[in-house]
Parts: C-alpha cells; sequence; structure tokens
C-alpha cells in the first residue's frame, strides 16, 4: 500500500520541495487577496465572528456555525477602528439581520472596512496550509514522496483553491475540516485505539462547527462503518481494524456503537463551540420560557443554536438565483448539471487530464494492483466525492448552485489519489516529459489568470477574459474589484461619479468610488433608479453578474449591453460602456484615453 514510502524517513530534499510548494501558494494567495476588494459573503462571516467575540452571543450564527468566522475575527474583533453596536435594530431578536449588522459594523461603524477584511482573510491561510499539510502526507502514505508532491502540486497551483483561500468565508475551512475529518477516521481503522476514536470524533465535530454542508460527513461516516463492519479479511491490506470473525449482527452492533460515539464526540465539540450554551426545548428565539411550560419544553438541549441554523438555512435556501450559460433562475431548483459544468470549465485543463485520467486507471483492477491501491484505501477517498457528486446533481434532496466554492471539498481527495500516477512505474521516458510538459501548461494557465483567480475559467471555456457567459456570482463577479474601479477613476477623471450597477453588499465608496447608484443586487438591491437601455447615452459601468443575469438579479435587463463593446474594464468583471454617440469621427474615443 505504500510502495516506496516503505522507509519512515523523508528525505529532506522532498520536504524542501514540500515547503516551497507552500510558501510560492501563500505568496500568490497573499498578492491575490490583497487586490480583491470585500466579496459578497465577507462581510456576514467577519460580523458573525466579531459579534461573538465581542459579545458571547450567538445570535447571529444561524446561516453558518461560527468556528470559522471567529477565527477569522480574531485579529480584527478589538482592533481600536473596530465597534459593535449591540443597539442596533438588527441586533435585537425581532429584527436580526446579518445583511443589516455586518453594513452598520464593517461599513458604518468602522474606520477602515477594507483593511480590516484584509486582516480577517489571514487565518484562512491557516486552514490552507493544514489542507495542503493533509494532501501531502496522506498521498505520500499511499504512492511514496513523489505520489505526496504531485498531489500537493496539483493543490498549490489550482485556481479554485488559491482564490478561496484569499477570501473571509468558510469555504477552505470547509474543504479542510473535512478532508481532516475522514483522514482521523482512516488514521482510526488503520489501528483502532480510543485515542485515535477521540480525534476521529474532534476531526467530525470541526467539520460540522465550520460549516452546516459537513453534514454530509454522517452518511459517509456511516457507510465508513458499514463497508469497513464487513470487509472480508481478505480486503483488510494494512488496517488493524477487523470484524470478520464476528456474526453480522454483531457487526452491525459494534458500526452503530461506534457511530454513536462518534456522534456523541463530535457533538461535544459542536456544544464547545457554541461556548456550552444550553437553552430549554421550547425556548423561541429571543423570548424566555414561559413559566407554564410543560416538562418536555423543559428539557435542556445544549447547542440548540445550531439547530436553529440548520432549520434557517434549509428555509432560506429555497429562494437562490443562479446563473448558467444564459438562464437565470430564482426558483432556487437550479439545474442538475451545474456543478459538472462549473467543474469542467473552472477546473484548469492539465489538472482535469490529470485528475480524470486516474479515475479512469483505477477502474482497472490490473492498475489498482501495481498501485497496490487496497479496497479501504478506496472507501476513504472515493466515498466522499461519490457523495459530493451525488448531492452536486441534487439526488439528495439538496440544490444550491451558486458555485464550484460548493463542491471544493471534493478536490484534495482527487489530488491525493492523483499521486498515483507517481506510482504507476511508468516508462521514466515517457512519464517524466508528460509530468513536465502538463505542469508548465498548468503553470502558463494560471500566470494568464494572475491576480485574478476568482474569475478562472480555463482556455476552453473562454479564459478569464469570458468565462462570464458561463458563470457568475461566486465563480466569476463576487463584487471583488471595487478597487479595480477607484484606481480606474483616479487615472480617468471622466469616469467620476460613473452611472454604476453593482453586484456586491460592499458600499463601493468604502474603496474610492465615486458613483450614482443603478438597480444591481445586493446593496444596490433597492435602487429606484433603473435605467432604460433603449434610450440610454453616456457612461454606464455593470457588473458582470447584473449584466448576464437579467432581471432576475437586478429588475433590468442589462443585456443588451453585451451587444455593445465596453471600452474598459476594472478588474475582470466590472464593464463600462459609453453609449454617448460620437458625431465627429476625430474626437479622440473614451476607448483612447483609458488609462489603467
Amino acid at each position: 500500500m505504500k510502495n516506496d514510502s516503505q522507509s519512515t524517513r523523508t528525505p529532506v530534499y522532498v520536504w524542501v520541495i514540500a515547503l516551497i510548494m507552500m510558501l510560492w501558494m501563500i505568496s500568490v494567495v497573499t498578492i491575490s487577496q490583497w487586490r480583491m476588494s470585500a466579496t459578497f459573503d465577507e462581510q456576514n462571516h467577519v460580523t458573525r465572528g466579531i459579534s461573538v467575540l465581542r459579545t458571547g452571543d450567538f445570535r447571529l450564527c444561524f446561516h453558518h456555525p461560527p468556528l470559522a468566522n471567529v477565527l477569522e475575527a480574531l485579529p480584527v474583533a478589538w482592533l481600536p477602528g473596530t465597534h459593535f453596536d449591540t443597539s442596533m435594530p438588527a441586533w435585537s431578536w425581532n429584527n436580526l439581520s446579518i445583511w443589516d449588522a455586518s453594513k452598520r459594523t464593517m461599513w458604518e461603524l468602522s474606520q477602515d472596512g477594507a483593511n480590516l477584511m484584509r486582516l480577517a482573510r489571514i487565518p484562512v491561510l491557516l486552514f490552507t496550509i493544514i489542507l495542503a499539510l493533509i494532501v501531502f502526507l496522506w498521498s505520500k502514505e499511499l504512492f511514496g514522496h513523489w505520489g505526496g508532491l504531485i498531489s500537493l502540486g496539483l493543490l498549490a497551483l489550482d485556481p479554485n483553491i488559491i482564490a478561496h483561500s484569499g477570501l473571509a468565508t468558510t469555504d477552505i475551512p470547509a474543504a479542510c475540516t473535512i478532508l481532516l475529518a475522514v483522514y482521523l477516521l482512516r488514521n482510526y481503522f488503520l489501528q483502532p485505539t480510543r485515542l485515535r476514536l477521540i480525534y476521529a470524533g474532534i476531526g467530525i465535530g470541526a467539520a460540522l462547527a465550520t460549516k452546516f454542508s459537513a453534514l454530509i460527513l454522517v452518511p459517509i461516516t456511516g457507510l465508513f462503518l458499514l463497508l469497513m463492519a464487513f470487509l472480508p479479511a481478505d480486503r483488510q491490506q494494512g488496517f488493524a481494524f477487523n470484524w470478520s470473525t464476528l456474526p453480522s449482527a454483531e457487526r452491525i452492533k459494534r458500526a452503530v456503537g461506534l457511530f454513536v460515539a462518534l456522534g456523541v464526540i463530535s457533538y461535544l465539540v459542536i456544544w464547545a463551540v457554541y461556548g456550552f450554551n444550553v437553552e430549554p426545548l421550547g425556548m423561541k428565539k429571543g423570548q424566555p420560557l414561559a413559566a407554564h411550560a410543560s416538562l418536555i419544553k423543559r428539557i435542556p438541549i445544549p447547542g440548540k443554536q445550531y439547530f436553529r441554523g440548520l432549520i434557517t438555512v434549509k428555509h432560506e435556501s429555497k429562494g437562490h438565483r443562479a446563473y448558467l450559460l444564459g438562464q437565470t433562475d430564482t426558483t432556487g431548483k437550479g439545474w442538475w448539471y451545474y456543478f459538472p459544468v462549473a467543474f469542467a470549465t473552472k477546473t484548469p485543463l492539465p489538472e482535469m487530464i490529470v485528475l480524470l485520467g486516474m479515475l479512469v486507471l483505477i477502474a482497472i483492477p490490473q492498475i489498482r494492483q501495481r498501485l497496490a491501491f487496497h479496497r479501504p484505501d478506496a472507501y476513504f477517498l472515493l466515498l466522499p466525492v461519490g457523495i459530493y457528486v451525488l448531492a452536486a446533481l441534487g439526488l439528495l434532496g439538496i440544490s444550491l448552485n451558486l458555485g464550484v466554492r460548493h463542491i471544493l471539498p471534493i478536490y484534495p481527495f482527487l489530488f491525493i489519489l492523483a499521486g498515483g500516477w507517481a506510482a504507476l512505474r511508468v516508462n521514466p521516458r515517457i512519464f517524466m516529459p508528460s509530468l513536465v510538459v502538463l505542469g508548465v501548461l498548468q503553470i502558463v494557465s494560471l500566470s494568464l489568470a494572475f491576480p485574478d483567480y476568482l474569475a478562472y475559467f480555463n482556455e476552453l471555456a473562454g479564459g478569464t477574459n469570458d468565462g462570464y457567459w458561463i458563470l457568475v456570482d461566486s465563480n466569476y463577479d463576487w463584487g471583488q474589484d471595487l478597487g479595480e474601479l477607484a484606481k480606474l477613476q483616479k487615472a480617468n477623471p471622466h469616469l467620476a461619479n460613473i452611472p454604476f450597477s453593482y453586484f456586491g453588499s460592499t458600499p463601493p465608496e468604502a474603496y474610492g468610488v465615486t458613483y450614482q447608484p443603478l438597480a444591481g443586487f445586493g446593496v444596490m438591491r433597492d435602487v429606484p433608479n433603473k435605467p432604460r437601455l433603449d434610450n440610454y447615452t453616456g457612461l454606464i459601468a455593470v457588473s458582470a453578474t447584473n449584466l448576464v443575469g437579467g432581471p432576475g438579479y437586478s429588475g433590468v435587463d442589462y443585456t443588451p449591453l453585451l451587444q455593445e463593446q465596453p471600452f474598459a474594464r476594472a478588474g475582470k468583471t466590472i464593464f463600462i460602456y459609453n453609449l454617448a454617440p460620437a458625431p465627429h469621427a476625430e474626437n479622440a474615443s473614451p476607448a483612447r484615453e483609458i488609462r489603467h
């Protein structure tokens, strides 16, 4: 199972290469995130963490559990320029609103919300480093030193990982903690001990306390236990866990017992993250329990806020808008093929060849034998991917077509599996040049997108410049280019006070943009100014999501602008048009005057 990694010692040069990869990744992430304005959800995540740290109250944690948000808020919660107003209407139980609370906290009370956001992004790098280490170590255990480096290289050169590693959200923390939970569970099955069982439970609890979507670990863990319980002894290679001599009923009993034990440990972790809060079963949010309440309603529930959040997310997930290939959906149902399209267009082509190629190869028994890739290891790498794919296709009753970030947790498992290329013992004259060519092509693709990795699309999908035709929102335009628009205005005074339809939650003035608000989405959702484009003249700036999303996003059909040629773009996502007539050809056009 371990190929050339049978030796427990890892050569120093391998660790040096791994360290260089991680340092390179951290550098690129830092440079990329520094130029991005606050994206759509970030202000909410950071405010949620600030509210917990400053008040000890978890009332704003109804869209996400607090673990990642609290860590993100640690660098900024007690800075002199940070203030949290418990007297604002958005903090009262009757008017509770994370959107209004974050607007008040980050942009009205804060002296420099843009800088707070940059600082809040730093802790996410910790999750990225842990993610990288697990990918490297797990792959190295399976496929040797070079397998570990291939897997780590795929992670370090993936534009989606790089993009979200620089954002104060829960996407990278979720990918990290889900992988960590499965890795620790695998370690328990390799050598079942009470301590390893506790570690696995803590890992699962940490993932559940990071993002509600990590609940997918519950069926995954149950399936792991059942599959391992009934795995024949001759299939247990390398795993000390073996119940093959026990009757079926006893195996099920033990599997259920382990499932309950892991559930109890993980629930204790969740409870700890929520400050060991206990509420009576019948108590409604923000209201004391009635004096005449029944005994059932008085039952104490540890961490009840977690379940309150689950109910909220289930209720609110029904109305999300989504865009795909020229269509806008406002029902929340989306398309079953949304995530296959997202994966196919936002994954670099060399990376896709490596990942899908290995998936095809391991279906061949002779290849699995050559890799020493045994059934238990297949469970731990492929089962999470399979369950996620079912969820992504809408077969588990989940349909959140909001971005490739929602399937980000499958990438690390695929990266680990791809480390098997190093163990295939292919002719070095073929393998090494092929590996170098694919690596160079991946780096070229990444370089062409620098530093706009959030807007990355592969070359067959039109590249970073044209990906908005396929997908928008967090796949392309998440409100990240306000700083770039401010730079354009500074260099080109005629762009000052431009009519602007923005897709994002950040007030553009927070980044120095001067503008006239047009109907948009997010911070401009209720703007009454809805221009008629059939007789519009003059300058106009529109975010890509509002531009292609149609009235379903902004209430205005900005798609006629797609027939025009923008004379400038702020970053990749804000399109600037000049619809004024030009009666004299000799007049200098804005396209010639624009300065970047």
